[in-house]
């Protein structure tokens, strides 16, 4: 599971209908809205929050080391986004996970047919069966910084403290093929 959310994530991203590239400065022109990696899209956002526009990231002189943050499956070495994807996924309880099943089966029912449990074995998980063309929503919180500016103060010399941003969440569509 973690390979393919990651290489979701690390694959062609379209971010049309997202904040803020969906603003009308930027959604005329692909190269504003679509993105390789996620990476690249929370830099974009960041350098729209820090400098006003998605491609001013030459400002930003550790994107580098951002990108590979961003992009990073282990935990130990960046944000992981797969793996915390797919630990929140594991983690949910039965009734977030019948509440998902609920909405699959109720689309199409025959994905149950001959796999429900019954008298015999009525504690007994069935996997989901998941079908091309199945679309799955994954939300993504990315926490861009408040920057104040003030006269006559000294500048800034390290990161934002955790306390000085907002978060800008992004559901990823996923189409099974």
């Amino acid at each position: 599971m973690v390979i393919g959310l990651h290489n979701i994530i690390k694959g062609g991203l379209d971010a049309k209908d997202a904040a803020p590239f969906s603003e009308a400065q930027y959604s005329s022109d692909a190269h504003y809205t679509h993105y390789d990696n996620f990476g690249e899209l929370a830099l974009g956002a960041m350098a729209h929050y820090l400098f006003g526009h998605v491609a001013a990231t030459a400002a930003i002189t550790n994107d580098t080391a951002f990108l590979t943050y961003m992009n990073a499956k282990n935990p130990a070495n960046g944000a992981a986004i797969a793996s915390k994807l797919k630990d929140a996924i594991i983690s949910m309880s039965d009734s977030e996970a019948l509440a998902i099943v609920e909405q699959v089966l109720g689309q199409d029912a025959d994905r149950a047919k001959d796999q429900d449990n019954n008298e015999l074995a009525p504690d007994q998980k069935q996997n989901l069966a998941w079908m091309a063309g199945d679309i799955i929503y994954l939300q993504v919180k990315l926490k861009e910084p408040t920057v104040t500016v003030s006269v006559g103060a000294a500048g800034q010399k390290s990161a934002p403290s955790s306390t000085d941003v907002t978060e800008q969440i992004y559901n990823l569509k996923i189409t099974l093929s």
